[in-house]
């Protein structure tokens, strides 16, 4: 009994933790817009209708009225009077009397110039103050007029902070909201580029000017290295595009000026529509590797799980680390949300994940393609939450099957790892992960497959250790325990599902490596070579190296009287050959026939270790060319004629792959024995 009403209580605290997570609330950025502040005042002689022009977007705003003026409510009311938007009344006379000082109401007003009527009865002086204010889906938006005007994004936390709109005299006619706001399109971007700064979107959308307007957008070099942030290409390298909805095709812009010091850059155009910095993805290498971060734990979970607030990119990050020879820091790409305000950027908010989910499987897709087109090889790497939304995303792609698709201690499995009855924390894990997956369903509909229907290859590391992990148990997914030869506890509070998701993350910054002792630190190091050797392998399983031979036929049946055998062989690799394995051994006939006395015997097994490649450098074609003579094989083995010689030769890539030739001779000189 007591047992039982320890786990309630446990039950509880993690339902309570869980429903402070699930009741947080996304809003996106808007700005309230005042479209018209007048104050109009009834005259002496008969009423009439007053009319003036205010520009507005198309949808709700909202009208306020102050009878008798805001600034001294104690002046001359109206009475009986009338007011109308584009001819259509919203306040009658009914409406209006000495005793009325404030009236409110919703009304719709269109896009372009709108028409408001001031028709004032009364006493002469009562005065009346009007305003409209329309809330638009921006970061800024103001009233410019014929005039001109500049706006500017002037808050330093925003990621379009130092965008500017200068808009010059005369540019256009009339009076209209001009707004600028986040809109990501990565997912449309051409093939073979990435974006290098926030997408802006300049509205009103296709709003034509009468000449150009200058236009500065922000582009990331944070540290002002000279090169975009998480990427190693220059500054100097990007250039500015701008979306054309109408063709969907992006057109390049004349760059006026670069500020390399703010990370600005201006260009001129005589539209609006979305825009932004970038650069041709310069990945050389055999794969694009796609990064999925996971959960913020400390930013959701009240007692502080998570050691620290992760780095933007921090399973980039330690993909990048790893130094993958023939893959450069271009390949590796990690997902960032559809939009870079803080609303809708993936930061770890798993809440995020239905808002999230069509752009992120429009991105997965996008540099599946990339890779394909491209003649290269797709892995996705996950952690944590990630590896709901690599799931997710796969399942809405049936096409996109990964040449490796890798979680690292997924929720998904959690459940599988312990009974609910005694370890609860799964049952509410499973839970709030299915929460999260059928609201994603609700709002993006069903996906084209199941998992059980994956058909690539899938590897899943967990701990027993981290109780937000687990063996997923599906056909096409390897489970690989991490932990099996530590002592683990499988709770919330022992500290070591802090741990071991930490070190699934394979970086050394979130997993405080420094922190470790030198037993985990050995495992740490271990556990991301693992994961190193499992993703070279997959992108080079043997097809990326090259064995010529002249008298060396696999499978062949080659015959030979003579006691020496030469072997020679030519390979070649982009990334280089690092190494080669020679082993050589005889299949004995029975001389005489009968049952063989001898069972094959080893005659040379040599692992030679060479350098000849160039590091981070693709592609540097080299050559090894090996002749290699197995001699004296009398002396070894004294043939007999019909035994057969077997030699396997495997070639080592300084990527850390292999491929491997085999070759069988029979000898048919006179028997040696």
């Amino acid at each position: 009994m007591k047992s039982w009403e320890r786990m309630k209580k446990l039950l509880l605290m993690l339902a309570v933790v869980f429903y402070v997570v699930s009741s947080s609330v996304i809003s996106y950025g808007a700005v309230d817009v005042t479209l018209l502040n007048n104050t109009f005042v009834r005259g002496t002689g008969n009423p009439i209708i007053e009319s003036f022009n205010f520009a507005g977007g198309d949808g709700p705003a909202k009208i306020i009225i102050y009878n008798g003026g805001i600034e001294n409510s104690s002046t001359e009311k109206v009475s009986s009077s009338m007011i109308s938007i584009n001819e259509q009344v919203v306040f009658s006379a009914s409406d209006f009397n000495q005793k009325v000082d404030y009236l409110e109401k919703s009304i719709q007003i269109s896009e372009g110039e709108n028409i408001i009527g001031v028709l004032l009865k009364g006493k002469p002086g009562g005065r009346l103050a009007i305003q409209i204010i329309q809330t638009i889906d921006a970061e800024v938006a103001e009233v410019i007029g014929p005039e001109g005007g500049v706006i500017t994004v002037e808050d330093t936390e925003s990621p379009l902070y130092g965008t500017r709109i200068e808009i010059p005299a005369n540019a256009f006619n009339k009076f209209k909201i001009i707004s600028i706001k986040d809109n990501n399109l990565s997912s449309l971007l051409p093939e073979g580029t990435i974006d290098t700064g926030p997408f802006v979107d300049f509205g009103p959308d296709g709003t034509q000017f009468n000449s150009p307007v200058y236009i500065t957008i922000p582009y990331a070099d944070k540290d002002n290295d000279g090169f975009i942030d998480y990427s190693d290409i220059p500054e100097t390298d990007i250039k500015v595009v701008n979306y054309n909805e109408t063709d969907q095709t992006w057109e390049e812009l004349t760059i006026l000026s670069q500020d390399i010091e703010k990370n600005l850059i201006t260009v001129e155009d005589i539209h609006f529509s979305t825009k932004v910095s970038i650069a041709t993805l310069n990945c050389t290498g055999p794969a694009v590797i796609f990064a999925i971060d996971g959960l913020k734990f400390k930013e959701v979970f009240s007692f502080g799980f998570w050691p620290d607030d992760l780095q933007p990119s921090y399973l980039q990050d330690a993909i990048r680390d790893m130094k993958l020879n023939n893959i450069n820091r271009a390949c590796v790409i990690t997902y960032s949300g559809p939009g870079n305000s803080a609303e809708k950027r993936w930061d770890g908010n798993a809440h995020k994940t239905e808002d999230i989910m069509n752009d992120l499987k429009k991105t997965v897709k996008a540099y599946y393609d990339y890779a394909k087109n491209n003649n290269r090889k797709f892995v996705l790497v996950t952690h944590s939450w990630g590896t709901i939304l690599g799931m997710l995303a796969l399942k809405y792609n049936n096409d996109v099957n990964p040449d490796l698709f890798i979680t690292l201690s997924s929720p998904y499995g959690s459940i599988n790892a312990a009974s609910q009855l005694v370890y609860p924390a799964e049952a509410i894990i499973n839970t709030f992960l299915w929460d999260e997956i059928y609201e994603t369903y609700a709002k993006c509909g069903q996906p084209a497959r199941k998992i059980e229907n994956f058909q690539f290859k899938w590897t899943n590391y967990w701990a027993w250790g981290d109780v937000i992990s687990g063996p997923i148990q599906k056909l096409s997914a390897k489970d690989i325990q991490i932990d099996q030869t530590y002592n683990t506890n499988r709770n919330w509070g022992s500290g070591d599902t802090k741990r071991w998701h930490a070190i699934t993350s394979l970086n050394k910054t979130v997993m405080h490596y420094s922190d470790f002792n030198q037993t985990y630190k050995n495992y740490a190091d271990n556990f991301i070579n693992k994961v190193k050797s499992e993703i070279v392998n997959s992108i080079g399983d043997g097809s990326g190296i090259m064995i010529n031979n002249s008298n060396f036929i696999n499978g062949g049946d080659e015959s030979t009287t003579s006691t020496t055998v030469n072997i020679n062989l030519t390979a070649t690799d982009a990334c280089g050959i690092d190494a080669y394995y020679v082993c050589g051994y005889f299949d004995m006939t029975c001389d005489p026939p009968g049952p063989c006395p001898l069972t094959p015997e080893l005659i040379q097994c040599v692992l030679n270790k060479i350098q000849d490649h160039t590091p981070f450098i693709y592609p540097p074609v080299k050559k090894l060319v090996l002749n290699m003579p197995v001699e004296t094989v009398y002396s070894y083995m004294r043939p007999a004629y019909g035994d057969t010689l077997g030699v396997d030769v495997c070639f080592y890539s300084a990527c850390g792959y292999y491929a491997c030739a085999f070759d069988s001779i029979k000898y048919t000189g006179p028997s040696l024995r």
